[in-house]
């Protein structure tokens, strides 16, 4: 059986019991990267557009309390049981477009969020995220050629297949990502004049807004099992320093296991992080480790999706570990 099988599987599981059961009671982290305008063009596949992500926001609230990060880090650290689904909402890296979109929506909402800045995107504007330089290339380009492989670029399924296959290359490989460019950026390809990320001046209006606490995401948002680990350390100071305030709570990059090792989780530690926050799926107990908390990933995928997850992120930790061993036996 395929790891694509057991995919829908699980998902024809979850959909089928989270349309049985009440809102469940636990604690929620929500993990998201970008937005855009409802009715343009998606700047990447992890982007929501602002009239999903405004009801998504609508119906956390009706299906239990959305507090802060700090609060749920408070509660499981307290043992606090939950008594019905508390959620955090949390982006990463630090996009313009959660600034400039996002802030009306907290507001209209009363939704308090985190967000996690990798802090030399914020400083350079001329240096390009490896990750939106692939999505750059995959909408821009019909083919591409890379060891001897050519892959189309014409298709949905294509391009997912062309980012996928790049992005293990470079976050595992050992080979940096303009090595592995070095021979792509001369197939008809015209890079990025800039990147997309907010800058210090936006920066400091969400932290002032009341709605948003800034958190740490290192400076170039490496894969921390591989190195980078003074980033950590140095990524809090940068943001302090800017923003004038303490940063508290820090996301890993990537943040899958895979991506996150022992000394990682032990220099976030070290940099005085009180709370750290993954991409492992499901809600969080008390008692977890608050330097390992789950979060649950969202992107431009619409309809029961949202709610499915919501409602079967207890099942999800439970299934969590059994789907990342065979995973690994699948050599997935």
């Amino acid at each position: 059986m395929s790891i694509s099988h057991i995919n829908n599987m699980i998902k024809g599981g979850l959909t089928i019991i989270s349309r049985m059961r009440p809102a469940p009671k636990g604690y929620a982290i929500l993990l998201y990267h970008r937005l855009h305008e409802t009715g343009s063009c998606p700047p990447s596949s992890l982007s929501v557009d602002t009239v999903s992500f405004s009801e998504q926001m609508e119906y956390l609230r009706e299906l239990g309390s959305v507090i802060p990060l700090s609060e749920i880090v408070k509660k499981v650290k307290k043992g606090q049981e939950p008594d019905r689904l508390y959620s955090a909402v949390t982006f990463d890296d630090g996009y313009a477009d959660v600034a400039r979109l996002g802030l009306a929506i907290f507001r209209r909402h009363s939704i308090p969020a985190t967000i996690f800045i990798s802090t030399a995107f914020i400083d350079n504007n001329l240096l390009i995220p490896w990750w939106d330089e692939l999505q750059h290339m995959a909408m821009t380009m019909r083919e591409i050629t890379f060891e001897n492989l050519k892959l189309d670029l014409v298709s949905d399924p294509g391009r997912r297949r062309f980012i996928s296959y790049m992005s293990n290359k470079i976050k595992y490989s050992g080979l940096s990502p303009e090595e592995l460019f070095a021979g792509l950026r001369t197939q008809a390809y015209s890079r990025p004049a800039g990147n997309s990320f907010a800058d210090w001046r936006e920066l400091r209006s969400l932290a002032n807004s009341g709605y948003v606490e800034v958190g740490g995401h290192t400076q170039t948002h490496p894969v921390l099992s591989k190195g980078g680990l003074d980033e950590i350390g140095a990524g809090k100071r940068r943001l302090e320093d800017e923003l004038g305030r303490r940063i508290r709570f820090f996301s890993y990059p990537f943040g899958e296991r895979k991506d996150i090792s022992a000394e990682a989780v032990e220099s976030v530690k070290r940099a005085g992080f009180e709370a750290a926050v993954t991409s492992f799926s499901g809600f969080n107990r008390t008692g977890d480790n608050l330097l390992l908390l789950r979060r649950i990933k969202f992107s431009g995928n619409g309809g029961d999706e949202f709610a499915v997850n919501l409602r079967t992120g207890d099942i999800k930790r439970q299934i969590n570990r059994t789907y990342g061993f065979f995973q690994g036996l699948l050599g997935a």
